[in-house]
């Protein structure tokens, strides 16, 4: 290994635009607060940019900071490191693009840049490829905290539906205690009468007395026994609302767990899927060159889209080339979600909408809505599945609809949002039509 390592340049020795860079992709904040606090910094009164200002500041040269940066990031990419020293630039290339899909590529970045057999072409594209995503995922992050925040806001009403109805059933299993205590009593009150019946002994001079006393115990008997029936009667029917309400509960609960889940992946799993900027510059009315936004709202350069006939909302505005259009892969498309998260469903529309595609969706519950199941299938351009959140009757007949109106349908193993935008844009040769 230390063969391997002669061949690679020191942090403090890459070409000083590279370094922030490869600090901020192998440096979390932590890592940043903990190499500065064993160099002796007080970082008790540092805010986390500051944390990487001053690492910045030392990676200039060799001294006692930017050596910890280096050993850590040297220990981290090591792999890597013996991966680059044995390839050749175009397979090193095809390893990039490969970790650039995944957003795994903090480690391969250090060893491509430091490696001194490293050409500058290479350099420029993957320094350019990173400041790039640098840019999208900023983007991304503010997207995932906006719905993070929505996601929090729905988990706390949430969990205020459930104290109320755990409240409700603690309500509930005090009454039922008391009414089991009452049924005691009156078992109880009703062998006491019963054994009374019994040591009653008429004799001749009393028997008219005593058939009129049998008389109105036996009455009395009767009308407790009633009321312990009613009561009897009435506890079944607390036992089968206690139970409905627990199933519910476990309902909510469930329900409650997915979105958790759904909530986890969503700051997890941060892909790189930032829209680029138009790679051919506009020109106005003037004729003179447009960039960036101003692209989004004229003439595309290489513009061959008819605005006339197009029926997408922001074709209809600009005239632009569907090879570059940030819309183009959903434009005028109806795309039905069957199945999926019920309180997720604003923010499937969402994601599929911000692609210019139109939104149609159906819970996968086929008891009371299968009527409109076939039109909606009929009018669609793809329908999307999820099993994991669905029944076997809605994943079965949307299957046969598909079949029968060659529809193209993705099964999707995940009702995540991750998993329904990776259906909406990855390659149509996925599409199934059966």
């Amino acid at each position: 290994m230390s063969d391997t390592l002669h061949r690679f340049l020191p942090i403090w020795e890459i070409p000083d635009h590279l370094k922030c860079p490869v600090a901020g992709a192998m440096l979390t904040v932590e890592k940043h607060r903990s190499i500065l606090k064993k160099c002796g910094y007080d970082v008790k009164s540092m805010k986390p940019y500051e944390y990487h200002q001053k690492i910045m500041l030392k990676l200039g040269g060799e001294n006692n900071v930017s050596q910890k940066v280096n050993n850590f990031i040297r220990t981290q990419s090591a792999g890597q490191m013996a991966r680059v020293a044995g390839m050749a630039e175009p397979e090193i290339r095809t390893l990039w693009a490969k970790h650039l899909e995944t957003g795994d590529v903090g480690s391969l970045f250090y060893a491509i840049v430091s490696h001194k057999k490293t050409s500058l072409e290479l350099l420029a594209d993957i320094a350019g490829e990173v400041h790039m995503q640098s840019h999208a995922n900023m983007t991304e992050i503010f997207t995932i905290r906006r719905q993070v925040a929505g996601i929090t806001e729905q988990l706390d009403r949430e969990k205020k539906k459930l104290n109320d109805k755990t409240r409700a059933l603690k309500e509930m299993s005090k009454a039922r205690k008391a009414d089991a205590a009452t049924i005691g009593h009156l078992k109880a009150r009703n062998r006491e009468l019963a054994a009374q019946v019994q040591t009653l002994q008429p004799d001749t001079a009393t028997q008219a007395k005593n058939n009129a006393e049998k008389k109105q115990f036996e009455k009395t008997i009767q009308t407790l026994t009633a009321d312990l029936a009613l009561e009897q009667t009435a506890h079944q029917a607390l036992m089968q609302k206690h139970k409905a309400l627990q199933i519910e509960l476990f309902s909510h609960q469930s329900e409650l767990e997915l979105i958790k889940k759904e909530f986890q992946s969503l700051i997890s799993a941060l892909r790189p899927s930032g829209t680029p900027p138009c790679p051919h510059p506009a020109e106005n009315a003037t004729g003179s060159a447009l960039s960036g936004a101003a692209c989004s709202e004229t003439i595309c350069a290489k513009s061959s889209c008819d605005p006339g006939s197009c029926s997408c909302d922001h074709c209809a505005r600009v005239h632009c080339n569907k090879d570059h259009c940030s819309r183009y892969r959903l434009c005028a498309k109806r795309i039905f979600l069957v199945g999926g998260i019920t309180k997720m469903r604003a923010f499937y529309k969402n994601v599929v909408e911000n692609a210019g595609g139109e939104f149609h969706y159906h819970d996968g519950y086929m008891k009371n809505a299968n009527a409109g199941l076939e039109a909606k299938v009929k009018r669609c351009d793809l329908v999307l599945c999820p099993v994991n959140c669905n029944s076997h009757t809605a994943c079965r007949k949307v299957k046969q609809l598909c079949s029968r109106h060659n529809k193209p349908l993705k099964i999707l193993s995940s009702s995540s949002l991750s998993a329904v935008t990776q259906a909406l844009f990855q390659p149509d040769e996925g599409v199934t039509l059966n």
